[in-house]
């Protein structure tokens, strides 16, 4: 038995229709990341599936956040902070 951990941007379904004021708290930074399709990420579960994997992040602009993140976190966290909602 493996485990991975699968991580997804926005995905394009219904949980923002469904959940109308969420959208508005996402920060703004997420705007750069692409929307994926749930056919995408069905595809992603796919192949992890077939060839497992600790970790997978998608689309590749998250997975360059998360690298970004890994090696100056100072950085994308004061990024969050500025495009994310104002309370």
């Amino acid at each position: 038995v493996h485990s991975c951990h699968v991580v997804f941007g926005k995905i394009d379904n219904e949980y923002f229709v469904n959940n109308p004021d969420t959208e508005e708290h996402v920060p703004k930074i997420a705007k750069t990341i692409r929307t994926l399709t749930s056919e995408e990420c069905a595809n992603v579960i796919a192949d992890v599936a077939v060839r497992p994997r600790k970790e997978v992040l998608r689309p590749g602009m998250l997975r360059f956040y998360y690298w970004c993140y890994r090696f100056t976190p100072s950085l994308v966290l004061w990024l969050i902070r500025k495009t994310g909602s104002q309370r």
